[in-house]
């Protein structure tokens, strides 16, 4: 099986992004909004590429609907209370 290369520079974003209206989940790297996700699995794996490629960088899920933010290296904290799927 062949191994799926890595870009951490993509020029139209992911190819999962899309605008704020429909987005359930915001990526946020270092404060600042980057791309939105409609399923936050997909805002998951988004995140992990983008930490993979900015290591040093504080990277961020924001649920738009409650507005709790999700640690992709410990999804199961939600601002420091237990997330709850």
């Amino acid at each position: 099986m062949a191994r799926r290369s890595m870009r951490c520079s993509s020029p139209a974003a992911e190819r999962g992004a899309m605008s704020e209206e429909g987005a359930r989940s915001a990526i946020v790297v270092d404060g600042v909004v980057r791309t939105h996700r409609d399923r936050l699995e997909i805002a998951m794996e988004a995140a992990s590429v983008l930490k993979a490629c900015r290591p040093y960088s504080r990277v961020v899920i924001q649920d738009l609907q409650t507005g709790a933010e999700i640690d992709p290296q410990n999804p199961w904290h939600v601002g420091g209370s237990p997330l709850h799927l």
